[in-house]
C-alpha cells in the first residue's frame, strides 16, 4: 500500500470517527446508552471480521471498512463514560471511570505487541491480527452485554 493512500484511510477514519461521535447521542437518547454501545461494538465486530478479513484483495472494501469502523470507533469512545455514568453514584464516577480505563490499559499493554509479534512470524500477514482485534471486539461485546443484562434483563426494549 502506497504511504499517501495510508494517509487518506486514516483522514477518511477520522472523519468516520466524527460522524460517529455526533451520531451516537442522538441514537443513545432513543433506544438507550447500553442498547447503543452493543449495537456498535457488535458493527464494529461485524466489520473487522466481515469487511476487513476479505478487504486484502478489495481496496473498495478497504475504504468501507476504514469508514464504517471510524464511525464505529467515534461512537463508542463518545458512549463509554456515559454508560459507565449509569452504573454509579455521581460522587463514585472517578473511581468507576479509573478502574475502567485501568483494565482497558491492560488490553492495550497486551494487544500492541502480542500484534507486532504476530506480524513477525514466518509468512505473517495481516490476517492473524485482524483476527485479534475482531476477537478482542468481540469480547468487549459479551461484556457490555453481559453489564447490560445484569442491569436490566433480556428485554430488549428497555432503555439502558
Amino acid at each position: 500500500m502506497p504511504l499517501s493512500l495510508a494517509y487518506y484511510l486514516i483522514t477518511a477514519m477520522s472523519c468516520g470517527s466524527l460522524l460517529g461521535r455526533c451520531v451516537a447521542g442522538f441514537i443513545g437518547d432513543h433506544i438507550g446508552w447500553f442498547n447503543t454501545q452493543i449495537l456498535i461494538l457488535g458493527l464494529s465486530t461485524t466489520s473487522i471480521l466481515g469487511i476487513w478479513l476479505p478487504a486484502e484483495a478489495n481496496p473498495k472494501l478497504l475504504w468501507l471498512f476504514v469508514v464504517l469502523f471510524g464511525f464505529c470507533s467515534g461512537s463508542s469512545i463518545s458512549l463509554g463514560l456515559v454508560c459507565i455514568s449509569q452504573l454509579c453514584k455521581t460522587e463514585n464516577y472517578g473511581k468507576v471511570s479509573g478502574t475502567l480505563f485501568a483494565f482497558s490499559s491492560i488490553g492495550y499493554l497486551i494487544g500492541i505487541p502480542v500484534g507486532g509479534l504476530l506480524l513477525q512470524l514466518p509468512n505473517a500477514s495481516y490476517r492473524a491480527l485482524i483476527m485479534l482485534a475482531g476477537l478482542a471486539y468481540g469480547l468487549g461485546l459479551l461484556c457490555w452485554t453481559a453489564i447490560r443484562v445484569l442491569r436490566g434483563g433480556w428485554k430488549l426494549k428497555a432503555r439502558l
